[in-house]
């Protein structure tokens, strides 16, 4: 079964930020900010496997942004996605944005990455959030079926980028409708 859960509440910290992490929990770190690094390194140059490590801290918490929600199977993340206030620079003021959407290529083509999409969107519209924007240099389908909307499409280091926007109104009504914010619970893998 695969679970949808906080990243601080996989690593059992309330501050993993400030708390000192244990071996176990820093090498859970390191391998999310080694695929991060692998996966987009070309659109974030000035990043190195470290930075990405602080950031994944900074972005262990419940609520607030930067914030990370991690897909585990058998007590290993197999999956992450974030919510930050910026990721874009050619679009300062937009936001805010979802980011390091990426599944381990050995869970691939299973949903996975649609349910840690689903998720971050429930999450930010229980916050309070009434839109997103993400860029994606090659997963713009997958997005649009998920209720995205194209933005612009443009070069982006090098690279074509399609900047898309999904309007959270929608949750924000369902979530209403059904009393509110509920905790975030274990999806089964299909």
């Amino acid at each position: 079964m695969i679970e949808i859960t906080y990243l601080s509440e996989h690593l059992g910290m309330e501050e993993p930020s400030v708390e000192e992490l244990s071996a176990e929990e820093l090498a859970e770190m390191r391998k999310v900010a080694r695929w991060h690094q692998e996966e987009w390194a070309h659109l974030s140059p000035k990043k190195s496997v470290a930075s990405r490590v602080r950031e994944l801290r900074e972005s262990a918490v419940t609520e607030g942004l930067p914030l990370t929600l991690v897909a585990v199977e058998e007590e290993a993340i197999v999956g992450t996605i974030s919510l930050a206030e910026e990721d874009l620079e050619t679009y300062p003021e937009c936001g805010p944005w979802l980011s390091t959407v990426y599944v381990d290529e050995s869970v691939r083509r299973r949903g996975i990455g649609s349910r840690l999409v689903r998720r971050v969107e429930k999450v930010a519209a229980d916050q309070g959030v009434e839109e997103l924007y993400l860029y994606t240099p090659d997963q713009a389908p997958l997005y649009e079926r998920l209720g995205w909307e194209v933005v612009a499409v443009e070069t982006y280091r090098g690279e074509e980028v399609t900047v898309m926007r999904r309007d959270l109104a929608e949750i924000v009504e369902d979530s209403e409708r059904v009393g509110g914010a509920d905790k975030l619970e274990p999806l089964a893998a299909q």
